[in-house]
């Protein structure tokens, strides 16, 4: 499989092949000062990897490690859209750990939501505000169109809530 990790912090992508990506993953950010995510992962061996290499080295920082601004930006938004991209596993119980202590919500509320019980505008606002992840309904949005989403979504339910107490 050929996954694209993102550093959320600095844009950057890592595009590399492994047969267990998500493995990948939690390894990389192991040794990672920010926080990585999973952008988008497809089907592909070492020589789709090596091609996508090729593809944008224009954009390649060092290594396997590519600005994500410009063509690579637009390629993995349409991967993150399209029927190509394979879906995350089932968060493991420490990320849903993570997310429960950093939102403060409770922890059969997060799970109804990886389980797909519940999507609550607000309660994917929450997370992708507290820790950078898109869940959910915001899974396929860009960063920025997550973050605005985010803080629009939060606003109204204060405004809602400053209201019911009024």
């Amino acid at each position: 499989m050929i996954y694209f990790i993102r550093d959320v912090h600095s844009g950057l992508v890592k595009i590399g092949a492994s047969k267990k990506p998500w493995k990948r993953l939690q390894s990389l950010q192991t040794g990672a000062a920010g926080l990585l995510e999973m952008a988008v992962v497809i089907d592909g061996e070492d020589a789709d990897e090596h091609a996508l290499h090729a593809r944008f080295a224009a954009e390649r920082v060092r290594g396997e490690w590519f600005r994500a601004d410009g063509l690579l930006g637009a390629f993995i938004r349409e991967l993150e859209r399209s029927s190509r991209a394979i879906p995350a596993p089932v968060t493991t119980h420490g990320e849903q750990a993570a997310i429960v202590k950093a939102t403060g919500l409770s922890k059969a509320y997060v799970n109804q939501i990886f389980l797909g019980q519940r999507a609550p505008a607000w309660g994917l606002a929450l997370i992708f505000e507290k820790t950078g992840r898109r869940v959910g309904a915001l899974a396929p949005f860009s960063d920025a169109e997550a973050k605005v989403w985010a803080r629009l979504t939060l606003a109204m339910r204060g405004t809602t809530d400053a209201e019911r107490a009024a």
